[in-house]
């Protein structure tokens, strides 16, 4: 769980617009982006606080996959 699953939702939704984009496909490898990507929902559900792990791992997927805007759009709402 999260302190706002809303946001959690909407940054989830934004890395998957991403790879609709096919130059973004090309530059990434897709399996290790959807590895990373099925861990967000993981921490919506659990029931401790994740906020911290939850907003640390979005800054973490932002800089590997060269997105921060998604990181800067939404981190003062984590």
């Amino acid at each position: 769980m999260i302190n706002n699953q809303e946001t959690g939702i909407l940054i989830i939704h934004r890395f998957i617009i991403h790879l609709r984009d096919k130059e973004f496909r090309n530059k990434i490898n897709i399996d290790s982006y959807l590895d990373d990507l099925e861990y967000l929902p993981a921490l919506l559900l659990k029931t401790e606080d994740c906020s911290e792990t939850f907003k640390s791992y979005v800054e973490e997927m932002s800089d590997n996959y060269s997105l921060p805007f998604i990181f800067e759009v939404f981190k003062d709402k984590l």
